[in-house]
């Protein structure tokens, strides 16, 4: 029987298993997992046994007891139907069978020759050596040896196709010719999937399957479809299928398809190409009315679809939304609903749409707005909740939502209500409407005043001394009391110091006294001296509650009790300086009130914090040394703003700053500049990260040109080279910049001129006086290279005219611009590695000029071979800016056997590129 395609089979598994998992769902509302269906062997059929250990999952004890007990004759027959049809875990466990039974597997080779090629597929899970056999073999074992290959992956043998070795390469290079045409042979449903109308599991895995799994031989003929939209699939695949970027030309071809999975996919690739295209609109309008599935993440992009198609996506999304009703546990973290943008997730379509439609754009989110002011009762819920999930900070919004809010807060509808004020208080965060924050405060006011309880709903961990946790607030009441102390609404000061109850019967876990503990301790910055020695009194007693046996947590008692530290009179603090290992352990929950304190009282939570302590230790080096950078860091993870403002008042140095800085702190260009003084050896070993962070820091052009000569001036090595290079990237106005760094280099030690050079021949500006830099460098033997180099690229010096053992590395070092000629005479013996530093890219330096670039392309051709680093060098070249650098690049591609190497295939993509010439040339290619 012939076997299935290798996808097919993984598709009729899966299919299997939704089955089985389909005839155990649980009853609603009951979330259970499905365990895998049961191992359960077959007796007297090895191929259905095999089938259920995978199915099953089977541990690995269980396959080796399974695969180590039959014949090997009849395992490898069992196996050979079976080829392709255990991906995963159950292939592995295969090979891995096959290898602990290698003499056996060997045995059966040699004993039954005539079974070799029925029995191909079985053997190829197992490594016999086959070049080396097929080398030494009989003409009769060279052709069972190429019925194996043929189920291999070719890119197994690529590390043989690469070296000199007369004796490996002809057989490495007959048998991935036959594993490649072995996996073309085998690929029809590849390209069956390619030219797909509807996105299917084999078109999912086909972009999304490793190469380890995957040869890109088996699509590399959907390259040669009628069809170009199946062509452009089909280099979509093979670009993905070697972790390479995709090309515009090949993105912008794929930019209308009609899967949209397929489309996001290449949005992903190349942003640009993402989005909602005009044309496209009547499509999602007629899915609307239809109520059928919608492209979410392209709703989101609209930039290509005009004002008026805009509108009537808005319109056609805001109609017949029906009811959503919102409830308090939808607001489990106070800023966010658990929702996301995709119905399958949680959100209800309503939502979604309303969502999708605030955000199309401004005129939108204004129309959701009069939507939501008058809609009958049972749209409001979808209405404010989609117009919750798109509002977003700086949208000039918040006047308007704010009006909108305001009687919503007194719905009838109680969730709705508390949903509402959530809006409000995620609104109050950036700026203040006196008119929704007394709101929210009367709602406030009136819940402390009622009977109704307040507190946090709260959650049995279920398992002994472990303390509970808490949840949302547990009904309107506490959430209203709760919106309105984040609000900081000083009149709920007096009523919650009232609400503190005595010690006496009352548990460390009680939820209504960690609830007024908390909203207490939000507004300790309402709090006046008097207010707050009333809070302390009455919490002090509550500080004790907590139970044996539970250590180092943080209780809500104990956490007000420590911020209260900023706001009592001077005669409480004594108080705290009894439990300072205490206020330690919370000193995390204070510090947003840092500020509020003064420095004897900071100093009881920050011993390590003094700014003059800190100084000193800094100062005295080693251990103390350590210790302050150290400080310094906890302090950049917490108060970032005070470290910088510390540095620009003097009282902290620099360099302590500096080499404190952690790595996710993220600082501007400006910022970067006031940890550094010119004449700063820096911050020792974190020099380098402090460089890489002047390299990507964000700055405007004004503030780069500004600020860079403020790095170039640097003593730290790295950070002059990397404000060189990002003033180079400025062009002409960075050139002084960059001239400021060589000079100043060229004028220093030994390692400082060399490194002056080095950085005039990667940006090519010349140093002021190239003569004399050339004629210091070359008094230091290992330097001579760097001046010879100089001397070519900036002197005159022709590169024939310097003698033929230092040729080579001049030409190379001096990045000067040589015709094809002119490289080959140079680089004679050498070429084969060294047009891989003329061509430059990634992992490979700096990139060559476009002169360069056609002239090593062109000598790349001719080779006989290519290592990986010249088969990368030659690929990232078909994304080079300039038409003639990516046409020589598709040229070189196709001088490749493209039976040997997949690579050769890209070239075909040329037909997608921009320019005419280049695909011009693509239309020459071989069908």
């Amino acid at each position: 029987m012939k076997p299935l395609p290798l996808l097919l089979r993984v598709q009729l598994t899966v299919t299997l298993l939704a089955g089985a998992a389909a005839a155990q769902q649980p009853a609603p509302g009951r979330p259970v997992l499905v365990p895998p269906p049961a191992f359960a062997p077959v007796e007297g059929d090895l191929r259905a046994t095999i089938l259920s250990a995978n199915r099953a999952m089977a541990s690995a004890p269980q396959w080796g007891a399974l695969l180590s007990a039959p014949p090997i004759a009849d395992l490898l027959d069992a196996l050979v139907p079976l080829r392709g049809a255990l991906p995963g875990y159950g292939e592995q466990q295969v090979r891995r069978a096959l290898a602990a039974r290698r003499d056996d597997v060997e045995k059966a080779w040699r004993d039954e020759p005539r079974m070799r090629q029925e029995r191909a597929a079985a053997f190829a899970l197992c490594d016999l050596g086959w070049p080396t056999r097929f080398a030494a073999g009989d003409e009769a074992e060279r052709q069972d040896v190429l019925a194996v290959a043929a189920w291999l992956l070719p890119e197994a043998f690529e590390s043989a196709l690469r070296i000199d070795d007369v004796g490996v390469r002809p057989a490495a290079e007959r048998l991935a010719s036959a594993a490649a045409e072995g996996q073309r042979a085998r690929g029809q449903h590849f390209r069956d999937a390619l030219a797909a109308v509807d996105w299917n599991l084999e078109l999912h895995l086909l972009l999304n399957i490793a190469r380890e799994q995957l040869s890109a031989f088996a699509i590399v003929d959907g390259l040669l479809a009628a069809d170009p939209r199946a062509r452009a699939r089909a280099m979509l695949a093979l670009r993905r299928l070697r972790s390479l970027p995709l090309p515009d030309g090949v993105a912008a071809a794929l930019s209308t398809e009609p899967i949209e999975p397929l489309r996001a996919l290449v949005g992903v690739m190349s942003p640009e190409h993402a989005g909602l295209q005009d044309g496209e609109v009547d499509a999602v309008l007629a899915a609307i009315r239809a109520g059928g599935p919608l492209p979410w993440l392209r709703l989101l992009d609209v930039r290509r679809v005009s004002p008026e198609r805009r509108r009537q996506l808005a319109e056609a999304l805001l109609t017949d939304l029906g009811e959503v009703h919102l409830y308090p546990s939808m607001l489990q973290r106070d800023r966010a609903l658990a929702f996301e943008l995709f119905p399958n997730l949680g959100l209800p379509r309503p939502v979604a749409q309303v969502a999708a439609a605030a955000s199309i754009g401004r005129e939108q989110f204004d129309l959701v707005l009069q939507r939501l002011a008058a809609a009958a009762p049972k749209e409001r819920g979808a209405l404010l909740a989609g117009l919750y999930k798109a509002y977003g900070p700086g949208l000039d919004r918040d006047d308007a939502c704010a009006k909108v809010l305001v009687p919503l807060l007194d719905e009838r509808d109680a969730d709705l209500a508390v949903f509402a004020g959530v809006f409000a208080g995620l609104l109050l965060e950036h700026s203040r409407f006196p008119q929704l924050a007394q709101r929210l405060g009367d709602r406030a006011l009136a819940a402390l005043a009622g009977d109704e309880p307040l507190g946090f709903e709260m959650h049995d961990p279920g398992f002994i001394m472990a303390p509970p946790s808490m949840g949302a607030p547990a009904n309107p009441a506490s959430w209203w009391v709760w919106l309105a102390a984040k609000a900081q609404d000083e009149r709920l000061l007096e009523p919650l110091i009232a609400r503190l109850p005595d010690a006496d019967g009352i548990t460390a876990w009680d939820g209504r006294m960690w609830f007024t503990c908390r909203c207490l301790s939000m507004l300790v910055p309402k709090m006046d001296g008097a207010a707050a020695r009333r809070a302390h009194d009455k919490v002090v007693p509550l500080t004790r509650l907590q139970q044996r046996g539970i250590r180092g947590e943080s209780l809500p008692p104990q956490v007000l009790w420590a911020r209260l530290l900023a706001a009592v009179p001077d005669e409480v603090v004594e108080s705290y300086a009894t439990a300072t290992e205490l206020l330690q352990s919370l000193r995390h929950d204070l510090g947003d009130l840092e500020e509020r304190m003064a420095a004897a009282r900071a100093r009881l939570v920050w011993p390590e914090r003094d700014p003059l302590a800190l100084t000193g230790a800094w100062s005295e080096g080693g251990e103390p040394r350590n210790k302050a950078v150290a400080a310094v860091y906890g302090w950049w993870m917490d108060r970032p703003g005070h470290v910088l403002r510390l540095v620009a008042e003097g009282a902290l140095p620099k360099a302590l700053a500096a080499s404190a800085l952690p790595d996710t702190v993220p600082l501007d260009l400006a910022q970067l500049a006031g940890l550094l003084s010119e004449d700063d050896a820096l911050i020792g070993d974190k020099a380098d990260a402090f460089a890489r962070r002047v390299a990507r820091a964000a700055a405007s052009r004004v503030q780069e040109l500004e600020l860079l000569p403020h790095f170039a001036a640097s003593r730290a090595v790295s950070v002059a080279r990397a404000a060189a290079l990002r003033a180079h990237r400025l062009g002409d106005p960075g050139v002084p910049i960059v001239a400021s760094v060589i000079d100043r280099w060229a004028a220093g030690d030994v390692q400082l001129i060399a490194w002056a050079a080095s950085l005039a021949l990667d940006l090519g500006v010349p140093p002021g006086d190239v003569q004399a830099l050339a004629a210091r460098i070359q008094r230091e033997a290992e330097f001579t290279n760097q001046a010879t180099s100089l001397l070519v690229r900036f002197g005159g010096l022709a590169i024939l005219d310097v003698p033929d053992a230092d040729r080579r590395n001049a030409a190379l070092g001096s990045r000067a611009d040589f015709d094809a000629a002119t490289w080959r005479s140079v680089l004679g013996a050498a070429m084969p590695w060294a047009l891989r530093g003329v061509l430059g890219g990634p992992n490979l330096g700096p990139e060559g000029s476009t002169a360069n670039a056609l002239a090593a392309l062109e000598l790349v051709a001719e080779l006989p071979r290519w290592d990986n680093f010249t088969e990368g060098a030659v690929i990232h070249r078909t994304l080079d800016p300039d038409p003639r650098v990516r046409l020589a690049a598709y040229r070189a591609l196709h001088s490749r056997d493209r039976n040997l190497w997949a690579c050769a295939w890209l070239a075909y993509e040329a037909e997608f590129d921009a320019d005419p010439d280049v695909r011009a040339y693509a239309a020459k290619l071989p069908r």
